[in-house]
């Protein structure tokens, strides 16, 4: 146990076993070590005790206010931060040293090194290893279920061992979907490694939802491959106050898109660095933290889809680099550099450059900032996707829709990240049985995450040649070039996740499950809807406990696009069925709505009001299979009583 004590830098008592980690009172086992850590409304010390006489052997907290005289629990102020490197910088924007913090949180160094020695299972979090696990998350207002479920399909497919996480549990591969370890849509680390152990088998990808709250909380401190930030509506707004703070809570999946691990820096690309460590310097390594734009590679890890509302709290804070876009390019590589220029020329030359480069990105129309590298200024570079605008780096176009088969064009307007003169555009074309629209954008970004996996590479070169690196990238990242060139065009295995715009097979009418409970996934839904039905029955509800200010908007929404609504329960919780109804008929027109609590019978109700042209869609439970009355979860699901009625 040395190790694991010299990662915690403390002195286990004599005799000590662990069996497991966990940081979950409830999952104590003998001899299991508790980590008692700030959870979202209280501290984990408040269960201490509890752990204990269920037989933890030791318990570590970071909680200062927490007293104890008991040999086995211990106070580490640092379990979940970075540590400062002594000595150890990387470089700044304007080439100025940084000091740099280690890339191992105390918990994730041991977890790593507990369920390697002790269950043989592995993260891969080390980017020097050719086993390393990819991380790709996606996160969104509506959508990142079915992308991430999407992504895991494809990467499946492909041969590569993906496990999807998320909203309906964990799938590895093609085995069926396992709910046991946890309830929350975006599992902290501890829950990751359970996951792992249950797998039993090296995973090479993780497609993951990433939910406002876990980044809210920073539930997940491990670097990502890349990440997608769909869209920002309305919700949660009960947990986080303000669509600003919402949105300033997605705004934290950049942070996860940096690695961190020490590079040897060239001396030709070497700042200037102080005196007393020129020698350490130019003979070693020194802690370089890539960020999410390299300046050889011009990696932009996160994709942002420019046609979706976005705060401007969010606009303010991302930009495209100008270097990394095709059009107009070549004007730009006309003009010098601005670190070349003699200083005395730099202002003439800046006012000349900024002035030509805002007439050519005005006709772009980009919805957020273009800008040069030098003058990124700390915000965040971003990966563009749209289908208004031809530009974005990713352009995709919707060739043909129907209920059961679609085609669609994804063009890549990126130059090439390793031969800077090739700026050919390339087209891929796809045919899936995937519908309406904007399930087809989530199948867009599923597949340009994988695109970008083949051309992602660090900054690695072994020599001075391509050779070597390529060398370096295939040791590190042997399975990517086996998935780069194979995506096929044919997406008619991919399936929709249960209970999204799930239209259910083998009965005479027209009956759609969805998830759809916020009022921008209601709107968008029925207005999609339209295109392929006459009438629009709907049966939804609205959360007890939660977000009150949307219930009103989503009946509004239902109104505004439904030939008929029935209002009926959906998890009413510790409020009434009468006091949500109330709140959400608040300004609205009820000439259309009818109200039948029970929700099974409020479905068999709307199945009486539909003819062969017609859909009845069943809404805001999709997959669930429980229902919350009064405190009291029982069996529901709206599955079995559409079974019921059409059987």
């Amino acid at each position: 146990m040395s190790e694991l004590e010299g990662i915690l830098g403390i002195k286990f008592p004599k005799g000590i076993k662990i069996s497991d980690v966990t940081n979950n009172s409830k999952k104590v086992k003998e001899n299991s070590i508790f980590f008692a850590l700030q959870g979202e409304k209280e501290h984990g010390s408040k269960y201490i005790s509890e752990a204990l006489e269920l037989g933890a052997s030791i318990v570590v907290h970071n909680d200062p206010k927490y007293k104890t005289d008991r040999a086995n629990v211990f106070f580490i102020d640092d379990l979940n931060k970075r540590t400062k490197l002594e000595n150890t910088f990387h470089t700044g924007p304007d080439f100025e040293l940084i000091p740099a913090y280690s890339r191992d949180i105390k918990i994730y160094q041991f977890l790593q090194v507990f369920y390697s020695i002790e269950k043989d299972v592995s993260l891969g979090l080390d980017f020097h290893s050719s086993a390393g696990t990819e991380f790709l998350g996606f996160t969104g207002t509506n959508g990142k279920t079915t992308s991430a479920y999407f992504c895991h399909q494809i990467l499946t497919n492909l041969g590569a061992n993906s496990v999807y996480i998320g909203t309906l549990g964990f799938k590895f591969r093609d085995e069926e979907f396992n709910n046991s370890v946890t309830s929350k849509t975006t599992p902290d680390i501890f829950e990751i490694y359970e996951i792992f152990t249950l797998i039993k088998s090296q995973v090479q990808y993780v497609c993951i939802e990433l939910s406002s709250h876990a980044l809210e909380q920073e539930r997940l401190k491990i670097p990502f491959t890349n990440v997608s930030l769909m869209n920002i509506g309305n919700d949660h707004l009960d947990y986080h106050k303000s669509i600003d703070s919402y949105a300033e809570a997605k705004l934290k999946i950049f942070d996860l898109t940096r690695n961190y691990f020490s590079s040897f820096i060239s001396k030709e690309h070497q700042p200037n660095v102080p005196k007393k460590l020129k020698d350490d310097f130019n003979n070693g390594y020194i802690y370089e933290d890539f960020s999410t734009l390299d300046a050889d590679n011009h990696e932009c890890r996160c994709l942002i889809n420019i046609d979706s509302f976005l705060p401007n709290n969010i606009k303010k804070k991302i930009y495209m680099p100008i270097d990394n876009h095709l059009a107009d390019y070549e004007e730009f590589k006309k003009m010098p550099s601005l670190l070349d220029l003699p200083a005395n020329a730099k202002d003439i030359v800046i006012k000349e450059y900024k002035l030509k480069r805002d007439k050519i990105i005005k006709k772009w129309k980009f919805p957020l900032q273009v800008l040069e590298r030098e003058d990124e200024n700390n915000l965040y570079p971003v990966t563009t996707i749209s289908k208004e605008n031809p530009n974005a780096n990713y352009f995709y176009k919707i060739v043909e829709k129907d209920i059961n088969h679609s085609k669609l064009q994804i063009i890549d307007n990126n130059k090439d990240m390793w031969d800077s003169g090739n700026h050919k555009k390339i087209t891929y074309d796809f045919t899936c049985n995937i519908f309406p629209e904007f399930n087809i954008t989530n199948l867009v970004f599923s597949l340009v995450s994988i695109i970008q996996l083949m051309k992602i590479r660090q900054s690695v070169t072994w020599g001075d040649s391509d050779a070597g690196r390529d060398l370096a990238y295939d040791s590190w990242y042997p399975h990517r070039h086996a998935i780069g060139s194979k995506i096929p065009n044919d997406l008619n295995f991919i399936k929709l996740p249960k209970g999204r715009t799930d239209l259910i097979k083998d009965i005479k009418q027209n009956v759609i499950i969805d998830y759809a409970h916020n009022p921008d996934s209601l709107s968008l839904l029925l207005i999609s809807m339209k295109d392929y039905f006459k009438k629009l029955i709907v049966v939804f509800g609205c959360g007890g406990d939660r977000d009150k200010s949307k219930r009103s908007k989503m009946l509004k929404v239902a109104i505004n696009h439904a030939s008929k609504i029935i209002f009926t329960s959906d998890n009413s919780r510790s409020e009434t069925f009468e006091d949500i109804f109330k709140d959400a008929s608040s300004g609205n027109n009820l000439n259309n709505v009818k109200v039948v609590e029970d929700r099974k019978e409020a479905i068999i109700y709307g199945s009486k009001l539909i003819d062969d042209d017609d859909c009845l869609l069943i809404l805001g439970k999709g997959h669930e299979e429980t229902q919350e009355i009064d405190g009291e979860i029982m069996y529901f699901s709206d599955y079995e009583v559409v079974n019921e009625i059409y059987s």
